[in-house]
């Protein structure tokens, strides 16, 4: 399982890495700033994509609006995404929008089986054929 962690705290980051590596070998790689796309480019495919709720992504962004840009690329790109978030506000909206969620501090056992089953429900959606419009 490969994860790119989008998180600009890098102790988080090397916490989540370690949790991912130990409990199922993944192959994991972290960006400190950025876009998905850019990411990508550099890093190449990945299965699933954890993001911090409130990335600080810079100017033009509203707090908690970053992940939602990953997202939503994450989702054309048809990537699994799981956010990690300490804030309510992000939580809610994680949730109004349907996206996989978690709090911040998370259990271990929880953030491993949250991003696993993500991981594959999106090779699930890959693999089911495309229904005719």
């Amino acid at each position: 399982m490969r994860i790119l962690i989008i998180e600009d705290d890098q102790s988080t980051a090397k916490l989540i890495q370690d949790i991912l590596k130990t409990f199922g070998g993944s192959r994991v790689t972290s960006v400190i700033a950025g876009n998905l796309s850019a990411a990508l480019r550099e890093i190449g495919s990945v299965d699933g994509v954890l993001c911090d709720g409130l990335f600080p992504a810079g100017p033009g962004f509203q707090p908690g609006a970053y992940w939602r840009c990953v997202w939503s690329e994450a989702e054309e790109k048809h990537i699994p995404f799981v956010l990690v978030s300490g804030d309510d506000d992000c939580l809610a909206a994680a949730k109004a929008f349907g996206v996989p969620a978690l709090r911040k501090p998370f259990n271990v056992q929880e953030l491993f089986a949250l991003v696993s089953r993500e991981v594959e429900r999106g090779k699930a959606e890959l693999l089911r054929p495309e229904q005719p419009a």
